[in-house]
């Protein structure tokens, strides 16, 4: 078993997790347009893959820490490097030429993307099991630190702190996008927070993590056709509708991240159904205690109209405005003469 420091926080835990969602297709069919689907029918395994399992001759698993509808994330030993990684495993109801090119899309698309606001991939591949199965699997950094679902858990964010992880999540979709690539999921779980702040010129970064159903331009659904993937409690309205999807689509989600980070619970609660079909005819609504630089921005990145909605690098400035501005009551006196 790979050996974790007592205090190590697995940034890993829950990046996959919520990616098998409730079917609505018993609901009428006039109730919701698009169903949310169930991930290429991947359904998780019994049981994670045994500690001390060997991938590829090399990667030696440890304690899974993260589970989701398609894979599990494992913290793992590369032996070869002598370092530790993160292993995402995916699952064996997932086999198929269908998501084997699911799997290769996932790994294309990581592979050629490098920024600080991104996790890093190491390497993919195919390997034989002790049962002779074969198993596909992501070779990932593996980042201590809670996901920023964990640390909602305990409560709101100070409001310099949500500018900051929002500008820096802001800033890791603007880069994806400039490249065609449109997330698609983002929401809490997929946020890694770094175990240490810094500020200045090391300071630490947030990560956007879990690009499983992310899509370039002109790339198919990795779904079933007539259905679609994501979270419900961050689709975007167009998500909801069935309408095609642009990089609008991760700004609206990641306004509802935010309003969760000030207000400390979802913007749309309820059940997964009700959560979606909400935002289709509501407005995501604004904390109370919030000011209105920071209700504007949550209004923009929320309209329902993707015209109507900020790109990710506009959003970047408003956060880094918002993180930087003096609130009114510390405010200096000025001083006359």
């Amino acid at each position: 078993m790979v050996a974790l420091p007592d205090d190590a926080r697995l940034a890993l835990q829950d990046t996959v997790a919520d990616a098998t969602l409730a079917s609505v297709d018993a609901l009428p069919a006039q109730a919701v347009p698009v169903p949310i689907s169930p991930a290429l029918d991947a359904r998780p395994r019994p049981a994670p893959l045994a500690a001390g399992t060997v991938l590829a001759g090399r990667y030696v698993l440890g304690d899974r820490i993260g589970r989701g509808g398609m894979a599990d994330v494992h913290a793992a030993q590369d032996a070869v490097l002598g370092r530790q990684v993160a292993v995402k495993v995916f699952h064996p109801s997932a086999a198929g030429p269908a998501a084997a090119e699911h799997h290769r899309a996932e790994v294309r698309l990581l592979a050629g993307m490098s920024h600080p606001g991104l996790v890093t991939v190491f390497d993919a591949g195919t390997t034989a099991l002790a049962d002779e199965a074969e198993q596909d699997f992501l070779v990932m950094e593996l980042v201590p630190g809670p996901t920023l679902a964990a640390r909602l858990r305990e409560g709101a964010l100070p409001s310099g702190t949500a500018a900051r992880v929002g500008a820096q999540v802001a800033e890791a979709l603007a880069y994806v996008h400039g490249l065609g690539v449109v997330h698609r999921d983002v929401k809490p779980a997929n946020i890694l927070l770094p175990d240490v702040d810094h500020v200045g010129a090391t300071e630490t970064w947030a990560r956007l993590a879990d690009f499983g159903i992310a899509r370039s331009g002109g790339e198919q659904d990795p779904g079933t056709p007539g259905e679609m993937l994501g979270t419900p409690s961050y689709l975007s309205p167009e998500q909801v509708a069935g309408d095609p999807l642009t990089p609008a689509s991760d700004v609206y989600a990641l306004g509802l991240v935010l309003v969760e980070c000030l207000a400390g619970e979802r913007p749309f609660p309820g059940d997964p159904v009700t959560a979606a079909l909400a935002r289709r005819h509501e407005a995501a609504p604004v904390p109370g205690h919030v000011g209105p630089r920071w209700a504007e921005l949550f209004a923009a990145m929320t309209a329902r109209d993707p015209a109507d909605r900020p790109d990710a690098a506009e959003v970047v400035a408003d956060l880094r405005a918002l993180r930087h501005a003096v609130p009114p009551q510390v405010q200096e006196p000025r001083v006359t003469t």
